[in-house]
């Protein structure tokens, strides 16, 4: 999909206002790889190709539409910091309200059910994206219809869905105090609005995390301490003396069993009042990197804030640091960092001229990215270093030829078995300079070797 969009990107590139010059078709280019953020026009390139009108909500905005309203298919999307994904499916509501009479309370019993034609999204303050009609969750709420002036009524889940009840003439809600002044006839009904913390399950099932916690010992040893001491600072003082938990010491009254299951509980007092559930160290390791590499190679917060929706681990944040650190393809793209002789900044233009035995240049002629190499000394074992730990890790993929001279640093077993592991093909382009030439000399003779291999970069410089 993503070849088919970068392809009608750049075979039409006026179509969709892009001006592509020689680094903006590389840029396209690039685009096609795993890993890279896409730009609007390809949502637009999406649109055409599959004759479909795509809706794109971003946290906290209102969303915004790419197509024709005229096209035969429609499908949501989920933005979150550029990164497109989720799609949003069309779903049937079914809202039951129960009416008891109950000493004053009347009877009445209304059933419908609401066709999601148009849905509404509702956008969270953690940049999800889901569905809403009139009701949260997709669950039944009981309502009762007082003849009381001003009474309130508790509900267990945030609900609007007073607008679709009979006899209701008008209906205020008040966001400071949370609650809704309806008028029910001739008699006035207030009804308190209070939020209860949830139990979620998204990435595992329930029966999937039941089995998880049963199987790890240090959870099943917190679950037994959950159940003997309650909250309190004598769990506290307890858990300090129980080695195995003292890693669950700074949230270990906030842990509590809940539907059997061993669950923390966050943000209490917030709209974002949750359970999440506690799951071992090693399948929150792998749910991080399913996660990271499912969404387009997140970042560390937006990686946080998918996993604390539904489970969490006292090691949360130092995993989430270590995969997003530890991925391949992010470090590819991020700024060149050179691990071989730390404590330097070097680019080309303030390497020259190039110093003695010093400097080792080197081209990408795929990305025409030049830099240099800083070495201590001029030695097959640094050199292969610095090939293999800076060099390889800046380019955008393994070069399959490397041209070089044929010195002693570059003719020995060192850098053979070096090219035989990443199965690159040596291509020797100058003979070794005698030790008592100009070394400016041969830097300069090895570069414009390199340039003379892409004949633009040559007519630049020329």
């Amino acid at each position: 999909l993503r070849q088919q969009i970068v392809s009608e990107l750049i075979a039409h590139p006026k179509l969709y206002g892009l001006d592509l010059n020689k680094s903006g078709k590389f840029e396209l280019k690039i685009m096609s790889q795993e890993g890279i953020n896409l730009i609007p026009q390809a949502i637009m390139a999406f649109s055409n190709l599959y004759n479909c009108k795509v809706i794109v909500f971003e946290k906290r905005r209102y969303p915004i539409n790419f197509g024709e309203d005229n096209l035969p298919n429609l499908c949501y999307l989920n933005s979150y910091n550029s990164l497109h994904y989720n799609l949003l499916i069309k779903d049937n509501v079914k809202i039951i309200v129960n009416n008891i009479e109950e000493k004053a309370l009347n009877i009445n019993n209304i059933s419908q059910n609401l066709n999601l034609i148009s849905p509404s999204p509702l956008i969270l303050s953690e940049g999800r994206v889901e569905s809403e009609v009139n009701l949260k969750n997709n669950e039944t709420v009981n309502l009762c219809n007082k003849n009381l002036n001003k009474s309130e009524i508790n509900f267990k889940n945030n609900c609007n869905i007073l607008a679709n009840m009979e006899n209701t003439a008008c209906i205020k809600k008040f966001e400071n105090n949370k609650k809704i002044l309806a008028s029910m006839e001739s008699d006035t009904l207030e009804i308190l609005v209070i939020s209860s913390p949830k139990l979620i399950f998204n990435k595992w099932s329930k029966q999937e995390i039941s089995i998880m916690q049963r199987a790890n010992a240090q959870l099943k040893l917190l679950k037994s301490f959950i159940t003997n001491y309650p909250p309190s600072d004598a769990r506290v003082i307890r858990c300090k003396h129980t080695p195995n938990l003292e890693l669950f010491l700074p949230n270990i009254n906030a842990i509590q069993i809940v539907e059997n299951i061993l669950v923390c509980e966050v943000d209490i007092g917030l709209d974002t009042h949750r359970y999440l559930a506690i799951v071992p160290l090693d399948k929150y390791i792998q749910g991080a990197i399913d996660i990271h590499l499912s969404h387009s190679h997140c970042g560390q917060h937006v990686l946080q804030n998918l996993l604390r929706e539904t489970v969490w681990n006292p090691h949360d944040w130092r995993v989430i640091k270590d995969v997003c650190h530890t991925c391949q393809m992010c470090q590819r793209f991020k700024a060149p960092c050179n691990v071989a002789h730390p404590g330097y900044k070097k680019i080309i233009s303030t390497c020259m001229p190039i110093r003695p035995l010093v400097d080792r240049p080197a081209v990408d002629q795929y990305t025409k990215y030049m830099y240099t190499v800083p070495l201590k000394n001029k030695t097959s074992e640094n050199v292969v270093q610095a090939l293999e730990k800076v060099v390889f890790q800046r380019c955008l993929q393994l070069p399959s030829r490397i041209l070089s001279d044929n010195g002693p640093e570059f003719d020995n077993t060192l850098y053979r078995h070096l090219l035989v592991k990443h199965n690159i093909q040596p291509i020797y382009g100058t003979y070794a300079c005698p030790i008592e030439e100009d070394s400016n000399v041969k830097g300069y003779i090895f570069i414009w070797t390199l340039l003379l291999s892409h004949c633009d970069v040559c007519a630049d410089i020329s």
